[in-house]
């Protein structure tokens, strides 16, 4: 666990020892994927995503257990649950899984099960327990994956954002990390959409300011800010400016 700050070595650590004691024998592997992978790691706000492999598809009493243990001991550790048949299969065939993510364990369709995940432990996850993952990176998938993200989310974030502003004064104070969160959220989708590549979201800002013009480089270093932790408050007109990137990046998707 050399590879990972203490902070999140540690509760994972934790997240370990809970599931081999109330589910022994279930958790075989754990890949860690996400922003601690791709070196964009926020300790303050990032969850920890993994991708955990079980020996066999849990059964009621072991979903059961393992809610419970995100929902006491693991709360920040997010991912799905894959067997390993189902991590050697392509994403579009694996189907409903368990997962937790972002506080919810439930068992579906799970958007971390996708061809980024797989670029991702393809690249470069850090393995905790368990082989080094053995999986296909697709980049045309990658692409199709990314552009429908593009096309559905990202479209509808920036609609639904400008239609809740659009009465709100230019001057009023926002969270910053609603820019963040559109800015350099959707820049990164927009990336793996046109080149293939899966970049962090600090990498999606450097990507986003080389790509396009000048007149978009405040709202980008903007968030940018923002995601370094430099940055808390910013005001509805930043929001305007990021609802129209992030339109312009569905468009140029």
């Amino acid at each position: 666990m050399g590879l990972l700050p203490s902070g999140a070595a540690g509760a994972i650590d934790r997240y370990l020892d809970a599931a081999d004691a109330a589910v022994p024998d279930l958790v075989v592997g754990l890949h860690v994927v996400g922003s601690l992978a791709l070196g964009d790691y926020a300790p303050d706000r990032s969850d920890i995503d993994v991708v955990v492999i079980v020996d066999n598809v849990p059964d009621a009493a072991q979903r059961s257990r393992l809610a419970e243990i995100h929902r006491v001991v693991a709360t920040r550790v997010d991912g799905p649950y894959l067997t390993a048949s189902q991590l050697a299969s392509n994403p579009d065939t694996v189907g409903p899984v368990p997962y937790h993510v972002a506080g919810r364990f439930d068992v579906g369709h799970c958007h971390e099960v996708s061809p980024i995940t797989w670029a991702i432990l393809a690249d470069g996850a850090i393995t905790v327990r368990g082989d080094v993952p053995d999986v296909t990176r697709d980049d045309d998938a990658i692409r199709a994956f990314s552009a429908a993200n593009l096309a559905d989310y990202w479209a509808g974030w920036a609609n639904t954002i400008d239609a809740l502003i659009a009465q709100t004064d230019d001057g009023e104070t926002i969270d910053a990390h609603l820019v963040e969160w559109g800015v350099l959220g959707a820049a990164r989708v927009q990336c793996a959409a046109t080149t293939g590549r899966v970049v962090s979201k600090c990498g999606a800002g450097e990507y986003a300011r080389v790509t396009f013009a000048d007149e978009w480089h405040d709202v980008v270093d903007l968030a940018l800010a923002a995601r370094a932790g430099t940055l808390d408050t910013g005001h509805v007109a930043d929001l305007r400016r990021a609802c129209a990137f992030v339109q312009l990046l569905v468009q140029a998707g």
